[in-house]
């Protein structure tokens, strides 16, 4: 455990004699031995006690003489996570921009990492922070999110999630942050008439090889990758007559074959602008877009990111009677910056369980599952498609049952592997069963 953790933990225990001196013992050989701490009173019983005080301190305002690491996290995740997390706290600065890397945990499958960036001098930092160019060596599959933001301080809080397994135990580590996106607006496209803007199939088409594009997404979007080239619109001149925007321009809609296309082009001067179209028909059913990415030189398409093609599956002449509407996102500031900051990864000592588990996916089958205090992770064979993500439930000893929601998948050379990630840590010890599409597996 960090001494200097140690140190203040113990200076608030020390301080305000909440505790009992046996239950201050439990504690700290908890942490220093992973949580394996095993006796007749259960470790529940004796943590929740020693958090509850803790949290006692924090909202009372006792912490704030101490370091702002215990004091903000607690308040920002939960007892049980700040009870997991390394401190860290190292700084960058960089064009009166403050990046702090403020605390870590690894798990030997996942990291996560929360950091702090500040505007010390302007508006730059706000709600809708979006990291756009970041990395942390030696991981991959990375992702962030914005947990918390002070307005009073423009601080804006985020929570970074890499995976890289064991290799990073232990290991140093660099953290950087090169751009970011903010002060991001959405705008809603009214609904019209497809039958208006679509008179008669699509009359000139290139070819897209699917081998040669930054990515893509949707439903469709695995099938159209396995095609290897597909055919796509052929770029005509701005048609503002469908939607005007400023952030982007339809170039061409129609049909090619059973799917209906609609391709956009964006303005560069709005880094990152996203989003989806969606065909609604009477009854109010609706569809999602896929979509791919691509440059185009005049006369062949290229790799880049100057236009997205969204593609609707269609049925015969059925799609006269939809109705075409969109959401989109754009940022009206991009930053550019050199923030970073190398620090070691400590690996949890928490062990992971892990046991045999078979069952047909869709696509794919399952052979092991695994978990660890940030997650459960399915690992098998075959191919994963977007759309049959499969339902995961942990369900606790005393009957509670937490829903994993958000999860992130690697598909490659026949291998799967899905990883679900909990909102809060979990205790090992507490859990009686995994759930995954209403199959019940206990954990022994």
């Amino acid at each position: 455990m960090n001494n200097r953790l140690k140190k203040e933990l113990d200076q608030y225990i020390g301080e305000f004699p909440l505790l009992k001196e046996e239950d201050r013992v439990k504690f700290f050989t908890s942490i220093h031995n992973g949580g394996k701490y095993r006796k007749k009173r259960s470790l529940k019983k004796w943590m929740s006690s020693i958090l509850v005080s803790l949290v006692i301190l924090f909202s009372a305002g006792v912490a704030t003489a101490y370091t702002p690491f215990i004091n903000n996290l607690v308040s920002l995740v939960s007892p049980e996570a700040a009870l997991l997390l390394k401190p860290i706290e190292e700084t960058s600065v960089y064009n009166d921009i403050k990046m702090e890397t403020v605390a870590a945990v690894n798990d030997g499958e996942m990291a996560v990492i929360y950091v702090t960036l500040q505007d010390l001098s302007g508006d730059r930092i706000d709600s809708t922070l979006d990291l756009y160019d970041f990395s942390l060596s030696g991981a991959q599959m990375f992702n962030s999110q914005v947990i918390a933001f002070d307005e009073t301080t423009k601080t804006a809080t985020l929570r970074i999630q890499a995976n890289g397994g064991e290799e990073l135990n232990g290991e140093k580590v660099k953290f950087q942050i090169e751009s970011f996106l903010s002060n991001k607006d959405t705008h809603e496209f009214e609904t019209r008439e497809l039958a208006s803007i679509l008179n008669e199939d699509a009359q000139n088409t290139v070819t897209l090889d699917m081998n040669n594009i930054p990515g893509g997404g949707g439903e469709l979007y695995r099938s159209l990758k396995n095609q290897e080239t597909i055919q796509v619109l052929q770029p005509k001149s701005s048609n503002t007559t469908i939607y005007e925007t400023e952030f982007m321009e339809v170039t061409n809609i129609g049909l090619i074959e059973d799917r209906l296309h609609v391709q956009v082009r964006w303005n560069g001067e709005y880094v990152d602008s996203h989003g989806q179209f969606t065909l609604t028909d009477q009854t109010g059913s609706s569809i999602k877009s896929s979509s791919v990415n691509f440059g185009f030189d005049g006369s062949n398409t290229t790799y880049g990111r100057e236009y997205t093609e969204y593609i609707f599956k269609v049925e015969g002449s059925s799609h006269l009677s939809y109705e075409l509407s969109g959401n989109f996102v754009t940022s009206g500031l991009y930053e550019e910056g050199k923030w970073s900051t190398t620090f070691k990864l400590q690996a949890e000592e928490t062990s992971m369980l892990e046991t045999k588990f078979e069952m047909n996916m869709g696509g794919w089958t399952s052979n092991k599952l695994t978990i660890h205090p940030l997650g459960v992770t399915l690992k098998g064979e075959g191919s994963y498609a977007e759309g049959n993500k499969p339902n995961v439930d942990v369900k606790l000893k005393n009957g509670e049952v937490i829903t994993l929601h958000s999860s992130k998948s690697i598909n490659k050379n026949g291998e799967v592997i899905m990883k679900f990630e909990s909102d809060i840590p979990l205790n090992l010890i507490e859990i009686e069963s995994v759930i995954i599409n209403g199959t019940e597996k206990t954990i022994k």
